[in-house]
């Protein structure tokens, strides 16, 4: 049976781990959305104490700019996210909202 939702594939990831057992994690992943080709991307997400993915939807908050920058710094030392393309690296933005 085929599925009608889009499935993330994880490619790599970085992550630090809180003092209360939650992990926030910086992904590449691959989107294979149905019936299109798949997307690549980048995402934070967070995993429980046990090491699973948290099923949350739409936003993952972030506790910092400092933990997003140093995943971030972390990841660019990876040949998984250094060769990684988001879906539009060549789609640069227009503007910025400052």
């Amino acid at each position: 049976m085929a599925s009608d939702h889009t499935n993330v594939e994880i490619l790599d990831e970085v992550s630090v781990r809180y003092k209360h057992g939650a992990t926030l994690c910086f992904q590449a992943v691959r989107y294979h959305i149905p019936n299109q080709p798949f997307e690549d991307g980048f995402r934070f997400s967070w995993r429980d104490g046990r090491g699973h993915l948290l099923p949350l939807r739409g936003q993952t908050r972030i506790p910092s700019l400092r933990i997003a920058r140093l995943l971030m710094a972390i990841a660019e030392e990876r040949p998984a996210f250094r060769n990684h393309r988001g879906a539009d690296a060549d789609d640069l933005p227009t503007s910025v909202n400052i």
